[in-house]
């Protein structure tokens, strides 16, 4: 019976595929600092007042932005730089204006001032730090060829740059390949990349986990594509056992590289990549539940509902695994006290999962046979090289 042929090829594949991953992060450092003067400053005022001294904004300004206050922050460092476009405090100035819009997720409004900074030429270091997080903002853009560009400007203007520097530089290179669709030379540019990185935190050269979680995320992006592109089809065993190792051994590649994604600390694409190990199965088991109905059984309801339903007892595992990484990565959240993208979407992931398992467990009942023939099936299943996916 071709249903019981690929069950059986499915539970060996998911076997092989859904090892226990055990999500473990810890906070992350942080590249977010605004740029300070000399000075000290003085308490910060309600408005900005007529004839203020440049020195006497900036120091406003900086107040503001240290208790969070951004919006008359951004106030006074952009008054600043209107009317005193050459003093010695407008580099600091349009960078911080730029870290205020970048907090607020205005990136182009970001990028602008990052640029204004670059062309102040104030001193390298600003100048440097101002390239940097321009990378960040054309990625959040999806810039890739100006990401590029910049990678090449910066490697120009900086043969010598640290080597937390220099590996970001790398990892930025190929991620924007892998923007552009030229995923072989993507892969190879940030398998070299990640290699830098650990030879440098080996050597103590490297102490930033920035560029290592970005690598090994995107990694696994180029892995998950390639999972993605492997469909599902009732076929022969051997053609059937083929495609199947083949797509459990991408979705492999993809949970071991994001696991290293969150081995390195840093709590943004940790998040991100403990919701990608969860949409990995949920993604797998909507394929599994959309696979095509055999032809023989397309004009028999009866048969067809059994076939789905059986098919979905099997692999309900995904479901409960995806359900499971989600409420970790969302515990890991509050555990941190990080809120971003990924925890948002992660909630909302996880509302999905539950609704198409209530769905589906309602959808199938009065169709599956009885508990003691599943379970027949199921040791059958056993015997014939496979086990039941749902002893968890």
């Amino acid at each position: 019976m071709m249903l019981r042929g690929f069950i059986t090829i499915l539970i060996v594949m998911l076997l092989f595929a859904c090892a226990p991953a055990k999500i473990i992060i810890e906070p992350n450092t942080m590249r977010m600092e605004p740029k300070a003067g000399q000075l000290e400053r003085d308490s910060k005022k309600s408005s900005v007042p007529d004839n203020i001294l440049a020195v006497k904004l900036f120091d406003a300004a900086y107040d503001y932005f240290a208790e969070g206050l951004l919006e008359e922050a951004l106030l006074y460092f952009n008054t600043l730089v209107e009317r005193f476009p050459k003093d010695i405090h407008v580099s600091d100035s349009l960078y911080n204006a730029g870290l205020i819009y970048h907090k607020q997720a205005k990136y182009q409004a970001a990028l602008e001032k990052y640029l204004q900074v670059v062309k102040t030429n104030y001193n390298n270091k600003d100048v440097l730090d101002a390239h940097f997080r321009l990378l960040a903002c054309m990625h959040e853009l999806k810039l890739w060829q100006e990401t590029l560009d910049r990678v090449q400007m910066i490697k120009t203007g900086w043969p010598i740059i640290e080597a937390d520097d220099r590996v970001e530089l790398e990892v930025r290179k190929g991620v924007a390949l892998f923007g552009l669709g030229e995923i072989e030379e993507s892969k190879v540019q940030l398998l070299s990349a990640w290699q830098d990185y650990e030879i440098g935190l080996r050597k103590d050269e490297v102490i930033n986990e920035f560029p290592g979680a970005l690598a090994a995320y995107t990694l696994a992006m180029i892995e998950r594509k390639s999972f993605m592109v492997v469909k599902l089809v009732l076929a022969e065993k051997k053609q059937m056992m083929l495609v199947l190792e083949k797509k459990a051994q991408y979705l492999q590649n993809a949970q071991d590289w994001l696991m290293k994604c969150i081995a390195q600390d840093n709590a943004y694409w940790a998040t991100a990549a403990g919701n990608q190990i969860g949409r990995l199965y949920h993604d797998f088991y909507e394929q599994i539940r959309n696979v095509e109905i055999p032809a023989n059984l397309k004009g028999n309801i009866e048969e067809s509902s059994m076939y789905k339903c059986m098919l979905l007892d099997m692999v309900k595992v995904l479901l409960k695994k995806a359900m499971r990484i989600y409420g970790r990565t969302i515990d890991m959240g509050q555990r941190l006290r990080v809120r971003n993208r990924w925890t948002d979407k992660t909630k909302e992931d996880l509302q999905k999962v539950e609704k198409l398992y209530l769905e589906d467990i309602k959808r199938c009942e009065g169709v599956l046979p009885s508990e003691e023939v599943l379970e027949e099936i199921r040791q059958n299943n056993h015997h014939s090289g496979g086990e039941s996916l749902t002893n968890e």
